[in-house]
């Protein structure tokens, strides 16, 4: 977990929902390189050594028949492949509220792969509860341990 996740994780949820909408106050570039420096960091930790697929970016060849699409992301959302698996580890809908994250989950679960989600934001833990996920707390290395997000 890089250090930010780790301080971020310390936070109370109240307290994680405040520094969530001063991190919406940014601009969009400028959270995209911060989102996705720390979510690079994850990955390599959760691979542990195994090849991975990823940054994928909202359009990209390979997201786009999930509906992981630049109409429906925004530019600071991300995804990466490690297995049979899909690390949905940034996104953010254009639109919220209009079904984009359930219709990527079931594009992602059509290709028969499976849905993870490591150390979700506060607001994005009331949307994993919605869909069925649990999170379990796995050890990455020697950075410690991160919740990770999947459905039983």
């Amino acid at each position: 977990m890089s250090d930010v996740s780790r301080d971020f994780a310390a936070l109370s949820v109240a307290d994680q929902r405040v520094a969530e909408q001063l991190i919406g106050r940014l601009p969009i570039e400028v959270r995209s390189a911060l989102f996705l420096e720390s979510q690079r960091r994850l990955m390599v930790t959760l691979a542990a050594g195994e090849p991975y697929i990823g940054p994928l970016a909202p359009g990209h060849r390979m997201a786009r028949k999930w509906t992981f699409t630049a109409k429906r992301w925004e530019p600071i959302s991300f995804l990466f492949r490690l297995g049979d698996e899909v690390v949905v580890s940034s996104v953010h809908a254009t639109r919220e509220g209009r079904g984009y994250f359930r219709e990527l989950l079931a594009g992602i679960e059509r290709a028969s792969l499976r849905v993870v989600v490591p150390s979700p934001l506060a607001h994005m833990t009331d949307i994993l509860v919605h869909y069925g996920f649990v999170p379990r707390d796995e050890r990455v290395g020697e950075q410690g341990s991160v919740d990770v997000w999947r459905r039983p």
